[in-house]
């Protein structure tokens, strides 16, 4: 039996973005904070730019605020059949 063909999508993959705030933990180094905000920023998409706005020292938190990018799912294609 052969297989049926497959459609295949020719469309560009498509994204959405989206505008993010988070407050984290302040670290004790720039490289170290750095890296902590692109982890918590990662929990929402994938970092296009971001922004420390705030740092509240007596609480030890930064806020930052953020652009992230996640794909859109494909569209479902037509049946062949």
């Amino acid at each position: 039996m052969t297989p049926s063909p497959q459609p295949v999508s020719t469309q560009p993959d498509s994204i959405q973005s989206s505008f993010v705030t988070v407050e984290i933990p302040l670290e004790d180094s720039p490289s170290k904070m750095e890296t902590a905000i692109q982890a918590a920023l990662r929990q929402w998409g994938d970092p296009l730019r971001w922004a420390v706005m705030a740092v509240d020292v007596a609480n030890q938190l930064v806020k930052v605020e953020a652009i992230v990018t996640q794909p859109l799912p494909p569209e479902p294609l037509p049946s062949l059949g």
